[in-house]
């Protein structure tokens, strides 16, 4: 999970990420021709094409449609990071090491370590879907780990 939405949103524009980019823009943009098309008037998606990364992406229809003033306010005010330090029940981050999506800051680890409620994971593999394990149910390592998490934690 990605505990900072900057970082990430750089992250993901890295050159060795770019094929991934190139893909989730094309589908914003898609989106925001949509958007467009139901609301004359209201967007404008002159120039689509020239939004590069998240954070132009973000300063231009993410923030404003969603009522912050810019990319950063959005990924200060909504990076759940900032949160979990006061989180009071039992919490299970995953988070594989080798997410290409995921900067450092990403995974909490002092806040882990000085919390009761906090557990974080950190996989060596797993990359960003959810560490697919190939099993003929299509069995993911991060779903069944979050079951036996609730099961451990959670009074029957």
């Amino acid at each position: 999970m990605p505990t900072d939405l900057k970082s990430s949103s750089y992250q993901i524009s890295k050159p060795e990420n770019r094929i991934y980019l190139a893909r989730f823009l094309k589908s914003l943009r898609a989106k925001m021709r949509q958007k467009a098309a139901l609301l004359p008037g209201q967007i404008d998606v002159e120039n689509l094409e020239l939004l590069r990364d998240f954070p132009q992406f973000d300063d231009r229809f993410t923030a404003p449609m969603h009522g912050f003033k810019s990319a950063d306010d959005y990924y200060e005010q909504s990076s759940s990071g900032r949160y979990l330090a006061t989180i009071a029940i039992p919490t299970l981050l995953v988070n594989a090491e080798n997410d290409p999506f995921l900067a450092p800051s990403c995974f909490p680890r002092d806040v882990a370590a000085a919390s009761k409620f906090v557990f974080l994971e950190t996989p060596p593999e797993g990359g960003h879907v959810g560490f697919a394990e190939g099993t003929p149910d299509g069995e993911y390592y991060s779903e069944r780990r979050a079951v036996e998490f609730l099961m451990a934690e959670v009074p029957a």
